[in-house]
């Protein structure tokens, strides 16, 4: 055991200090209590240990559905962009053709509204990618029009808009 506490502190860089701890650590690997440790048994301590920090990590991403699942219609319209998780626990789903619906956790539908006014155009809008910004409160819009535009998470109203670009912007990243 001192020639694992040895170690343990000049490896730590530490005298004195952990030696509690480092005794521990020791009796934990040397399971069958024989006052020593071999490569084996140190192996197998890690192994363990890591396989517990895993498991433990994959429970933490563990997701639970609900069940039975609940089925809800939509009007026909543009296949489904991206959804987005909002802090406020709202689920937002964006489609192609600019329609936006706000969903509770328990899917109800809150509220749905339209990014592109059929009235503000002579041209019929889509998009092609959307991405959040959340920190500042922005949602990027790429259109089929050679357009980018930033919409206010709180009103949806476009905020800025950049057009002209030499082509369709496809995939947005932020």
């Amino acid at each position: 055991m001192e020639t694992f506490k040895c170690i343990m502190q000049q490896s730590m860089r530490s005298q004195n200090k952990n030696t509690e701890q480092i005794e521990q650590l020791f009796m934990k690997i040397d399971y069958e209590s024989m006052g020593r440790i071999q490569w084996d048994g140190f192996c197998t301590y890690l192994q363990l240990e890591y396989s517990e920090q895993v498991d433990a990590l994959a429970q933490e991403k563990e997701v639970s559905f609900q069940l039975p699942a609940a089925l809800q219609g939509l009007s026909y319209g543009g296949p489904v962009l991206r959804i987005l998780s909002m802090p406020d626990d709202t689920v937002i789903m964006i489609r192609e053709d600019g329609a936006i619906y706000f969903w509770s956790l328990q899917l109800k539908l809150k509220r749905r509204k339209r990014v592109f006014d059929k009235s503000m155009s002579w041209k019929p809008r889509s998009m092609t990618d959307v991405i959040g910004m959340p920190q500042y409160n922005k949602l990027i819009i790429g259109t089929r029009n050679r357009e980018i535009q930033l919409c206010e998470f709180s009103n949806w109203e476009p905020y800025c808009q950049i057009s002209g670009l030499e082509g369709v912007p496809l995939k947005l990243d932020y």
